[in-house]
């Protein structure tokens, strides 16, 4: 089996990193949030740094998603010339690119060629405030 060709090339404006999670501004700087403790948020990559949610606003989720072979994909991560995508349905294609299908939850995780994701965007959604 083959997997199919892209039907359209990949974006010219794709992100230099994928952004997959909750975000929020602090002093005027995007921070990545790792987790949240009543109206306070740790921040991702900080060893016990809570911030209030008043100071992280907007606190917003983003995913980065795509197109891979006609399916809708989220970006995990670039890797050179390749692509780790997860597909939240199974597509015979990715057994091609050896990749894995948890039946549990209905996820993929694949690695597929860089040409073959079109449409790269980021949805962002605001995320609602705690409530005190």
């Amino acid at each position: 089996m083959t997997a199919p060709t892209p039907a359209s090339p990949p974006s010219a404006a794709s992100p230099a990193t994928p952004r997959n999670g909750m975000y929020g501004v602090l002093d005027g700087m995007p921070v990545r949030l790792h987790r949240s403790r009543g109206s306070d948020y740790l921040i991702a990559g900080t060893t016990d740094r809570w911030v209030p949610a008043e100071r992280l606003q907007p606190i917003q989720r983003i995913r980065t998603l795509g197109m891979a072979f006609g399916s809708p994909v989220q970006v995990l991560e670039w890797h050179g010339d390749e692509v780790e995508v997860q597909l939240f349905e199974y597509q015979p294609w990715i057994e091609e690119y050896l990749g894995s299908y948890d039946r549990a939850d209905g996820t993929a995780l694949v690695r597929i060629p860089r040409t073959a994701l079109t449409d790269i965007h980021e949805d962002v959604r605001e995320y609602p405030r705690a409530r005190h």
